[in-house]
């Protein structure tokens, strides 16, 4: 039977919660054949795919579409398992392309019935007979117009996703190179003697009826034409036709030589050559030099602050910086670099090259300015990268400004060699050059000659004979990696890089009219023009000058444009080299340029921004800067003297400002859950809302339009206090409403004092809370068979303070501090003020038995029942407990069931499992009905700060509002260093969330030392990670240019993987050398056999299969051993911790990180080996802790196993620099591929 439509449902949902970007590659992976359907396993219910992949050879797929129960309590639940795949991506992410191209696979073939095996393509493909190539196809000359219609169509392919990369021409044909889904194929078109013949290189029957898809679309559209294009005997007698009309078929020697076909932007297109070479098509360059003007706008202006550095004259390295190019040729960045000099040259650069990264290294010779410089040069990159507002132009000019000083080279290899420079790099330093350019205009017969000339050094050279000698970017030109360009004006620098295409071109004569309107007359305004044709005259300048000043907006900026007017239709702008034309009588002017500097002068000084700028043919400042101290009034009676005429003023919306203070009041009130928050704002008669106010801080602006037009200036004391309250207040219509949890928001207000009953119930919340001691002592429940320690008396105290007054809280203690026992005793006190009440523990499945014994254990008088396996679907049988425990997978499956009871609290055990808020946990979780919610966990916060969001939106929900609120209110702020913001986040949680460490409560546990035992591969096993680090290194590099860094992290993560594997094992990873070596196992193996003596040991691994080959060497040893992985069941999990713990002779016990890393006590244990650390230290400190809590009597060593010079060493000082982060907030995480950049990624790979 084919799937039900729950199951289809369960599908497009599956990949509904899929990220696009993945989503994406894996329709492209199902499309071009790389999904097999395998076989249905009736016990699982698991439908079983093969996926081809990028590194392995293909990975297994499985996707579960049912909601089938466990068949019993012990039986092996996990709650992630929807569906799975073997590759590394998934692992990381839980999901991926492979899986997303199973999906499609499903929901293409949903009439199928997938309990009988299927082939790799759909059925229906079959029913296209074509497989394999060449095509023939009878149609005559006449008929080619129709021939896509001929074409064999396979209607299961919708579109073929490929990429025209090149043409050639043959005598009777064309052959297209096509790039298609990692691959580059050969489809041609020939014809002969009333038959068309398709042929190619592509061998797989799909990919042929997919070619042949993409020929018949290619030909149904606008390029059909290129049909009439097969012979040559067309292609001559297109040629001839196209110079009859231009009227010069006659006049050339060699007419078929003056035209050819080329392919252009995916068409093919005719252009001219040989004598009519730079010819051009004038309404098509009017279009395109429309393009480049458009272009040429303004793209983004922005200044910035900076700060000058000390001198430090010591040292015997030179500084210098380099321009590196990718291997297109094109400009990426600059790199500051340092080298020593020789004993004849201390001044040159010539051995221990390395990149610079501290300005202030003591092995520099001198650093004068470099800090600012090293700033400069960064703030360059992100205008180039479009990550800030500043333009390249003037980022450059500044940066060059500061580091004139300085050598500057042309790197010569591509920018992942930049890591390793070396002298071979480097030529001579650049010499640096002030250049300027002009069109010259000649004439020969009927056409006109247009050239392109750049002028520098005394010298002048035609551009089109540049071509392949001078490299554009942005902001500058390099000629012959010798000289470094520099242009006044970046609007003639784009005009330059425009003309490399068309820098000598041809117009004729009856055409020249149209060139002179379109063209000639905009570039004049910032290029030189030497005509010698004549037909453009040199005159005097007619009368008086006038000075202008044309204003206008852009993108929030004020854009200050100044003109010189020397007759009706012509002017100049002062700050931009150019030639002024008057359009009526085509004559030039002479410019006078002591007129216009001093015009320019007097601009300059009007703001302090205008004394380095206008690269840009004008000035330009922000609307706070426009308006501040009232600046525009002051300029523009300064202008008004001068007798400067100021133009587009009108439009500016140019808000004056308020003259009266704001006059502010507020109401508080209370309810239940809220306390409620109103203003009233007036600056003078114009009255704000608290919505208004809001806004205006959202947008980062200290002041609020009024009605009136006016601007009315918020005091910075209110600023802060507003944005705090908006911080933690829901907006409501005319006020706002702030959680009783964030009483001490309202701390900053005191206009709060004239409302006693408000102030009543702060003072009393904050006596409670201000320090434990003040918390009243919880009496501990009589029939609690536990002694309670210390602090975990204070444990329940908090707990208890918490329920009564019904606030939620995250016990986050230490592991191994007993945040079960407290949780139990809260329990049984919640029990004991109300029999009746019920209270649900929601926890991983591994830790349900661990509750079911704690509660034997410590309150064997409560009625619990576990709520898994052989479960009870009856809200009556449910509702004879007090405590049912249950798990994360059942809260989802079980919703509707557990949704109709009221939870007298509900305690959520090992909280990270519900740290995504997009994830079914969380959103199944927070459904459900408590009067009370509490979370438990070790490890708050893992791997991001966003994590901390979904758990204290459970406890207490509308905590932080939303999570756009918590994103930009906390995260963005804290990503940029603001401490302000990182000690009101610390205050605000700090009553909800209560975590002791060992060290503070446990003062009887014995040391714990932890260690890097570090490993030296043999040369087999170095030779083999060389070879996978070289070779991902290289394929990450194409993947990077291909797919760009932020969409190959996927890769990035497959390589590291194999390079761990390397590093663990070199029979983990495949290769070719004759014996296997692994420098780990015999370290691990001395270690057991000689240095541990009698001592228990945890040995851990990522990588099931490394276990697999220390289990081995354990056996030719005679080593016992217990063994505990994710196949283990609950019961036999039970089972190897109590032989492990009891049986003397079991020295040592081998865990999965994942399966083992929580839930167990294993103290018998005080060695610990971690094979192969990643990193996450939140997640190995886990694991250590597993024997390394209360009833450990004997010192813990633990080891993490590192291989030395290889990427192990590069993660763990990535693991010590995030260490640091840790314990402002809680713990604080950080994503680790999440916060790398591109050269960080790589750098991984050296």
């Amino acid at each position: 039977m084919p799937l039900s439509k729950s199951e289809l449902n369960n599908a497009e949902t599956f990949l509904y919660y899929i990220k696009k970007t993945v989503k994406q590659k894996g329709y492209m992976l199902y499309q071009s054949g790389g999904v097999r359907y395998r076989y249905f396993d009736p016990e699982t219910q698991n439908l079983h795919f093969q996926v081809k992949g990028n590194i392995e050879e293909d990975y297994q797929v499985q996707i579960d579409l049912s909601l089938s129960p466990e068949p019993d309590f012990f039986s092996d639940y996990d709650e992630e398992e929807d569906y799975r795949c073997g590759c590394i991506y998934f692992e990381q992410e839980l999901e991926c392309k492979h899986v997303a191209a199973a999906l499609y696979f499903i929901l293409h073939n949903k009439k199928s019935d997938f309990k009988k095996i299927l082939s790799d393509e759909p059925k229906d493909q079959k029913s296209l007979k074509i497989t394999a190539f060449p095509i023939s196809i009878p149609c005559s000359l006449e008929d080619l117009d129709k021939f896509h219609e001929l074409i064999p169509d396979d209607p299961n392919i919708n579109y073929y996703d490929a990429e025209l990369k090149s043409v050639k021409f043959l005598e009777n044909g064309i052959i297209y190179y096509v790039s298609g889904y990692s691959f580059m194929d050969e489809l041609s078109v020939t014809y002969d003697e009333g038959q068309v013949t398709i042929n190619g290189s592509i061998k797989r029957p799909h990919l042929v009826r997919a070619g042949l898809k993409w020929l018949k679309t290619r030909f149904e559209g606008k390029d059909k034409r290129e049909l009439g294009l097969l012979t040559k005997e067309q292609r001559v007698n297109l040629i001839l036709i196209e110079l009859e009309d231009m009227g010069l078929k006659e006049q050339l020697k060699d007419p078929l030589s003056a035209m050819d076909f080329v392919l252009h932007d995916q068409r093919i297109i005719m252009i001219t050559s040989g004598e009519l070479n730079g010819l051009v098509n004038l309404d098509q360059y009017k279009s395109n030099f429309t393009h480049y003007l458009n272009q040429a706008k303004i793209k983004s202006l922005g200044m910035g602050s900076l700060q000058d550095t000390k001198e430090v004259d010591i040292g015997t390295y030179n500084v210098a910086f380099a321009f590196c190019y990718n291997q297109w040729g094109s400009f990426t960045e600059i790199i500051p670099f340092m080298a020593k000099g020789s004993k004849k040259d201390p001044e040159a650069f010539s051995v221990k090259f390395e990149r610079l990264d501290d300005p202030h290294d003591i092995r520099l010779k001198r650093n004068q300015d470099l800090e600012r410089i090293l700033f400069l040069r960064d703030r360059f990159q992100k205008s180039l990268l479009n990550k800030s507002s500043m333009n390249p132009f003037d980022q450059f000019r500044e940066f060059y400004t500061a580091a004139k000083e300085y050598p500057l080279f042309v790197f010569k290899g591509f920018q992942y060699e930049t890591q390793k420079i070396r002298k071979a790099h480097f030529d001579k330093p650049l010499e640096a050059f002030k250049a300027n350019a002009q069109l010259l205009i000649d004439k020969e017969g009927i056409i006109y000659n247009i050239r392109t000339i750049i002028e520098f050094g005394d010298k002048k050279y035609d551009l089109a004979e540049m071509q392949d000698q001078i490299i554009f970017t942005q902001a500058f030109a390099v000629y012959k990696n010798q000289a470094l360009l520099l242009f006044d004006s970046e609007r003639l620098l784009k005009l330059l890089a425009f003309q490399m295409k068309s820098s000598f071109i041809q117009v004729l004569d009856k055409e020249f009219e149209q060139y002179f309107k379109h063209i000639l007359l905009p570039m004049a305004s910032f290029i030189e023009i030497t005509d010698k044709t004549g037909t453009l005259k040199e005159s005097e300048n007619p009368g008086p000058l006038q000075r202008q000043l044309y204003i206008s907006e852009l993108n929030g900026l004020i854009l200050l444009r100044p003109q010189v007017k020397y007759a009706e239709s012509a002017f100049s702008n002062p700050l931009e080299q150019s030639t002024i034309i008057d359009a009526d009588n085509k004559a030039i002017y002479l410019r006078d340029e002591d007129y216009e500097d001093e015009y320019v002068d007097f601009l300059r000084k009007l703001h302090p921004n205008f004394k380095n700028a206008g690269s840009q043919g004008l000035f330009y400042l922000n609307q706070d800067s426009f308006m501040k101290d009232l600046w525009f009034f002051k300029a523009f009676e300064k202008l008004k003297s001068e007798q400067v005429r100021v133009f587009g003023l009108e439009k500016i919306k140019i808000k004056k400002y308020n003259p009266f203070p704001p006059a502010i009041s507020m109401e508080f009130g209370s309810t239940q859950d809220w306390f409620e928050v109103s203003a009233k704002v007036a600056f003078g008669d114009q009255k704000v809302k608290l919505k208004d106010i809001k806004k205006a801080l959202d947008r980062d602006q200290e002041f609020v339009e009024l009605a009136d037009g006016s601007i009315g200036v918020l005091p910075q004391e209110w600023v802060k206090k507003f944005s705090k309250l908006f911080r933690s207040g829901e907006a409501e219509k005319e006020g706002l409403k702030v959680p009783k949890t964030l009483f001490h928001v309202l701390d900053e207000f005191e206009e709060a004092q004239s409302f006693p009953e408000v102030i009543r119930e702060l003072e009393e919340k904050k006596a409670k809370l201000a320090e434990f001691t003040q918390i009243k002592t919880a009496k501990i429940p009589k029939k609690l068979k536990a002694e309670l320690r210390n602090y975990q008396h204070t444990g329940l105290n908090w707990l208890n303070f918490l329920q009564e007054y019904q606030w939620g809280g995250i016990l986050a203690d230490d592991m191994g501090l007993g945040k079960t026992l407290q949780m139990i005793a809260l329990i049984c006190k919640l029990i004991e003020q109300n029999k009746k009440a019920q209270v649900l523990v929601v926890a991983p499945t591994t830790l349900l038995f661990n509750w079911r014994n704690e509660l034997e254990k410590f309150a064997p008088h409560l009625g619990y029942f576990v709520h898994h396996g052989n479960r009870s679907d009856s809200l009556e049988e449910l509702s004879r407990h007090q405590v049912i425990l249950t798990s994360y997978g059942l809260v989802i499956n079980d919703l509707p069931l557990l949704q109709q009871i009221h939870f007298e609290a509900i305690i959520a055990d090992e909280s990270q499992a519900i740290k995504n808020t997009q994830s079914q946990r969380y959103k199944s979780i927070t459904k459900l009905k408590g009067k009370v919610k509490m979370a438990m966990t070790g490890t708050p916060i893992e791997n991001s700060l966003a994590e901390l969001f979904a758990q204290m939106n459970f406890v207490n929900p509308g905590f932080f509002l939303s999570f756009k609120s918590f994103k930009d209110n906390y995260l963005k702020p804290l990503k940029n260093g603001d401490r302000e913001i990182l000690s009101e986040l610390q205050h605000k949680i700090k009553p909800f969330v209560l975590r002791r460490t060992k060290e503070e409560v446990l003062t009887e546990l014995p040391d714990k030392t932890e260690e890097y035992l570090y490993c030296v591969m043999k040369p087999a096993q170095r030779k083999i990670y060389d070879a996978y680090r070289n070779e991902y290194r290289d394929y990450l590099l194409k993947k990077f240019e291909e797919e760009g860094a932020e969409n190959s992290k996927m890769y990035v993560l497959e390589g590291l993987t194999k390079l761990r594997l390397a590093c663990d094992a070199t029979n983990l990873v495949q290769h070719t050398e004759a014996a296997n070596e692994s420098v780990k196992i015999e370290m691990l193996l001395e270690h057991i056999l000689e240095k541990t003596g009698k001592h228990k040991i945890l040995v851990f691994s990522q990588f099931v299969k490394m276990l697999g080959l220390v289990q081995e060497k354990l056996e030719d040893n005679l080593i016992e051993y217990a063994y505990l992985d994710g196949k283990t069941s609950l019961k036999e999990r039970e089972n190897v911790v109590q032989q492990f713990q009891q049986d003397e002779k079991k020295r040592v016990f081998l865990i999965s990180l994942k399966a083992g890393g929580t839930g167990l006590n294993l103290t018998a244990a005080d060695y610990v080996y971690v094979l192969d650390p990643w990193w996450n230290p939140a997640v190995e400190n886990q694991a250590i802790d597993r024997c390394y809590r209360m009833g450990q009597e004997k010192h813990v060593i633990a080891y993490r196993m590192i291989c030395k010079d290889t990427v192990e060493e590069k993660i763990m000082q990535l693991q010590q620099a995030k260490s640091k982060l840790a314990k402002e907030v809680i713990s604080e995480g950080d994503s680790f591929l999440g916060a790398l950049d591109k050269e960080s990624m790589l750098a991984l790979f050296e």
